[in-house]
C-alpha cells in the first residue's frame, strides 16, 4: 500500500516516502473500490519481534483458520509455522522467550461461522516443533490434533498476566473454571512453558479480575468486578500475603485502577473516575499511601497508559482528542521523546509500538489513520530507520479513502456531545446523502477516530457518515455514561436526533437523504429513530439489533449471571420498556426497513429481528431481511459479508442513492 522507499526526515527518522507527502490532488473519477476489498481479512492480524530481535511472529489468516508464522527478522524467511487445525485460529499470541511462543486459541464449533474462545494456552517453538497444550479442555487427548502433545485436561479459562522476562520456562497466568452461572476467582499460577506444570502463586481477592505485576515478576495488584458491577482495586505488598483493598466503588463513590508503576517502582499511576466529569490520572505512594492527582484532561478520559519499552513502566498516558495526543509524566525519559519523534514523523497517523526486543533497540510500530487501515514498520533506534514489514488492508488505497474530521454538537438539554463526520473523498461538505451510524454497546463504547471499514465502504460510494458519541458513550467520564442509564428510546435517543438537525442546518446534509444504519444497540436506534421522528429520515437499516427491550432482558446470555441481572436493571431498567421498543411502535414508522441477523446471536437473539419483521408487515411497512445460518452478533464469513454489503448499498441507493463516483488517483 505504501510506497516501500524511504527517506530521511529532518535527520530524525527514516519512512516511506508516501506516508510524508501530502495528499495528492484529484483526477478524473474512476468506480469505487469494490466490496471485497473492505471485507476480506487483513494480510497480517498481528506482528511481535522476539526478545532477541532475530525473529518475527505473525499471526495470518489461512482457509478456515489462522497460522502462526515465524520468520527472520532481516530476510522474512519462514523459520517456521503453527496451524492447529482448520477451524482453529491464532486468537493471541506472545513471545514467551527467543525460542517459544504461547498462543491463545479460538475454535469454530459445528454450526457456527465464527470462532469462540477457549480459554486454551497452546505453546510452539519457533521453528515449529514442539507444539503444546499446556493448559484447557484439549490437553488430555493428542489424538483430537494429532499435531499437539497431550496434558491434563481441565475446562476453565486461562490467559498470560506476565511472561516474566529472565525466567525463560516460566509465565505467570491467571485461571478460572468454566461457568455459565456465577463469575468465578482466579487462581494465579506459575506455568512451565514446556511441560505445563503448574504452581499457584494467589488467588484473587475479586471475581471477573485482572492483575498488574512489577518489574521483578511479582504481583502487586487486582482490580475486578463485584456481583453488584461495582470495582474494586487491591494492592499486594512484596512479601505479603494478605491482599488489601485500596479503593471500592460501592463505599467511595468513584472507580480506581491501576496502571502501573514509575521507572524506579517507588509510584503507581491509577485511572479514578470523578463525581463529574472525565477520569483523572493520580500518583499513589507505595511507601505512604498519599495520593496526588497529575493529569486531567478538560473532557476526555485518558484512553490508555504509554508504556516503556520493556512494558516495566509508565511514562504516560495518551488520549483520542480525536487522534491519538499524549500526556508524560517523565518528559526527559528518552522513551518519551522517542514517541513524540514517531508522532511527529507519521504525521495525521496514530503510532503503537505493538511489542519491541529486550535490549530495546528494535520495535514493531502499527501506523493507521482514518484513511489507513495499518501499516506494520520494524523500527531501529541506532539508525532510527523505519522499515515497512506489512500492510493489513490489501488493496485499499488511502486517497481514494474519505477524511474523518471530529465536529462538536450541543444536545437540546445544553449537553456537548462529539461526532465524527466522514465525508466521500474529493466532496465538498454540501447537501450529500447522509449515514447516521450509531455505534453499539451502548454503554462505555465510543466511536474513535480510525479506519473503520464499514464507514469507508459506505463513504467510496458518495455517502457521508455521522457517528455520535451520545450520552452513555465511554471516553468522557462516569457521569456521561451513566447519563445514558434508562435512557433508551429517551435521551440517548434525542441525541442522535439533535446531531442528525445540526447536519442538516449545517447545509453539510441534503435533508431528504438521510438514512439510519447501526448494529447491536445501534440497530435498536435505528429502527427506534424512525419510530420516534417518522419525518425525519428516508429509511433506516437494524443490523443484529434489539427490538423488544422486555422479551430480550429475559433471553439475552448473560442474564443468567447475578452481574447481568444487575447490570440490565441498572442500565436498561424495567419500567416503561414497552414505549421504547420498536417493535411496538411499528405503525410510526413510514419508511423502507431493512433487517439483518445471525441466527445463532445469543446477545441479540434472532428472534428479536424476526418479531420486528413481523411487526413491520402487520403495519404495512415496506422491510426486506437477511437471515444468516451459522452467524451470530456479527458476521465472519466474508461470503456473507459480501451479501450483507451487496444488500445494504444497494438498498441504501434506491432510498438515499447519490450516483456518486469516487475520486481517482493521478
Amino acid at each position: 500500500m505504501l510506497n516501500l522507499l524511504v527517506r530521511a526526515l529532518a535527520g530524525a527518522l527514516l519512512l516511506p516516502a508516501s506516508m510524508l507527502a501530502d495528499a495528492p490532488a484529484f483526477a478524473a473519477t474512476v468506480t469505487p473500490p469494490p466490496v471485497e476489498h473492505f471485507v476480506e481479512r487483513d494480510a497480517f492480524l498481528d506482528i511481535k519481534i522476539s526478545p532477541d530481535g532475530k525473529h518475527l511472529a505473525a499471526n495470518m489468516p489461512v482457509e478456515r483458520g489462522t497460522a502462526l508464522f515465524v520468520l527472520d527478522t532481516e530476510t522474512l524467511a519462514k523459520r517456521g509455522d503453527f496451524y492447529a487445525g482448520r477451524d482453529i485460529e491464532v486468537a493471541d499470541f506472545w513471545w514467551s522467550s527467543n525460542e517459544r511462543l504461547l498462543i491463545s486459541p479460538a475454535q469454530r464449533f459445528l454450526g457456527d461461522e465464527a470462532p469462540t474462545y477457549t480459554g486454551e494456552i497452546f505453546a510452539v517453538n519457533a521453528d515449529g516443533t514442539q507444539p503444546t497444550a499446556l493448559v484447557g479442555y484439549r490437553a488430555d487427548d493428542g489424538r483430537r490434533h494429532t499435531r499437539i502433545k497431550a496434558r491434563e485436561s481441565e475446562r476453565v479459562w486461562a490467559s498470560p498476566i506476565d511472561l516474566l522476562p529472565g525466567a525463560d520456562r516460566h509465565a505467570l497466568i491467571q485461571i478460572e473454571p468454566w461457568s455459565s452461572r456465577t463469575s468465578n476467582f482466579a487462581s494465579i499460577e506459575r506455568l512451565e512453558t514446556q511441560t505445563g506444570r503448574r504452581t499457584r502463586v494467589a488467588m484473587s481477592p475479586v471475581t471477573r479480575a485482572q492483575f498488574l505485576t512489577d518489574a521483578a515478576g511479582n504481583l502487586r495488584f487486582a482490580q475486578g468486578l463485584t456481583s453488584e458491577n461495582d470495582l474494586e482495586l487491591y494492592h499486594l505488598s512484596p512479601g505479603s500475603e494478605s491482599w488489601e483493598l485500596i479503593s471500592s466503588q460501592a463505599r467511595a463513590g468513584q472507580q480506581a485502577f491501576a496502571l502501573g508503576f514509575s521507572s524506579d517502582g517507588a509510584v503507581a499511576y491509577l485511572q479514578v473516575s470523578r463525581a463529574e466529569g472525565p477520569d483523572a490520572i493520580e500518583r499513589l505512594d507505595l511507601a505512604t499511601g498519599e495520593r496526588t492527582e497529575v493529569y486531567r484532561h478538560a473532557r476526555r478520559d485518558p484512553a490508555g497508559a504509554i508504556y516503556s519499552l520493556d512494558g516495566n513502566a509508565v511514562l504516560g498516558v495518551f488520549v483520542r482528542d480525536p487522534q491519538v495526543s499524549m500526556h508524560f509524566f517523565e518528559p526527559e525519559h528518552p522513551e518519551a521523546k522517542l514517541r513524540q519523534s514517531l508522532a511527529a514523523a507519521f504525521k495525521g497517523h496514530d503510532v503503537f509500538i505493538t511489542s519491541a526486543t529486550e535490549d530495546g533497540r528494535k520495535a514493531i510500530l502499527y501506523v493507521y489513520s482514518d484513511r489507513n487501515p495499518g501499516e506494520y514498520f520494524l523500527f531501529d533506534r541506532q539508525t532510527k530507520h523505519a522499515r515497512h514489514i506489512g500492510s493489513r488492508g490489501r488493496a485499499l488505497v488511502p486517497e481514494q479513502m474519505g477524511e474523518t474530521r471530529l465536529v462538536q454538537i450541543q444536545a437540546r438539554d445544553g449537553l456537548l456531545l462529539d461526532a465524527l463526520l466522514t465525508l466521500p473523498p474529493g466532496a465538498e461538505p454540501r447537501d450529500l446523502p447522509l449515514v447516521v451510524h450509531p455505534h453499539g454497546g451502548p454503554f462505555d463504547i465510543q466511536d474513535q477516530w480510525g479506519f473503520d471499514p464499514r464507514v469507508q465502504l459506505l463513504a467510496t460510494r458518495g455517502l457521508a457518515v455521522l457517528q455520535v458519541n451520545f450520552r452513555g458513550s465511554g471516553g468522557y467520564g462516569r457521569t456521561f455514561v451513566e447519563a445514558g442509564y434508562k435512557q433508551w428510546g429517551r435521551s440517548m435517543q434525542d441525541d442522535l436526533t439533535d446531531a442528525t438537525r445540526w447536519v442538516i442546518e449545517q447545509g453539510i446534509a441534503d435533508a431528504r437523504r438521510i438514512c439510519l444504519f447501526g448494529a447491536s444497540y445501534g440497530g435498536y436506534a435505528s429502527l427506534m429513530g424512525v419510530a420516534k421522528e417518522p419525518d425525519l429520515y428516508a429509511c433506516a437499516v437494524g443490523d443484529v439489533g434489539v427490538y423488544d427491550l422486555e422479551s430480550w432482558a429475559r433471553r439475552v446470555d448473560f442474564q443468567k449471571l447475578r452481574w447481568g441481572k444487575n447490570y440490565l436493571q441498572d442500565a436498561v431498567g424495567s419500567e416503561g420498556l414497552r414505549e421504547v421498543s420498536p417493535v411496538h411502535l411499528a405503525s410510526h414508522i413510514k419508511v423502507p426497513v431493512f433487517l439483518a441477523a445471525g441466527e445463532n446471536d445469543r446477545r441479540a437473539p434472532v428472534q428479536q429481528t424476526e418479531m420486528m419483521e413481523a411487526a413491520l408487515k402487520r403495519a404495512g411497512v415496506p422491510v426486506q431481511t437477511l437471515y444468516f445460518r451459522g452467524e451470530g452478533h456479527g458476521y465472519y464469513s466474508t461470503d456473507n459479508k459480501l451479501k450483507f454489503y451487496g444488500e445494504l448499498l444497494a438498498f441504501l441507493d434506491r432510498h438515499i442513492g447519490s450516483g456518486w463516483q469516487a475520486p481517482a488517483v493521478p
